[in-house]
């Protein structure tokens, strides 16, 4: 099998687990951002609803990008958001960091499984 599946796999992972993540820190969350674990809990909601509703059309509008230029962007975009989220001093700027790493795992999950297939042949 190509060593290079795996890298999607685990990329694929990743977007796939960040989603949710969040949940299990909830209430440190709130604490930190001075906000309620409900508030907090909504970010899930941003995440997810972005990523269903954005990915399929944002997909679209860069299908003529190269495929391996795509995945690198959009898992750096992703990562940045990651970081952004991180040190969110806000929950304005959480949404804000939710809604990009929901971009950019949107841009990254379909084409990585589209790749895995075309390197699996």
């Amino acid at each position: 099998m190509n060593p290079r599946i795996y890298l999607l796999a685990l990329g694929t992972f990743t977007v796939g687990t960040e989603g949710y993540v969040i949940a299990g820190v909830l209430p440190d969350v709130a604490h930190d951002l001075h906000s309620t674990v409900s508030v907090c809990g909504q970010m899930v909601t941003v995440f997810a609803l972005v990523y269903a509703i954005a990915g399929p059309p944002l997909i679209g509008q860069f299908r003529r990008v190269p495929l391996k230029r795509l995945l690198i962007w959009a898992a750096v975009g992703f990562a940045a958001a990651n970081v952004l989220a991180a040190v969110a001093p806000d929950i304005a700027t959480l949404a804000v960091a939710r809604v990009l790493a929901a971009l950019g795992a949107a841009l990254f999950a379909a084409p990585a499984a589209a790749a895995a297939a075309a390197l699996s042949e």
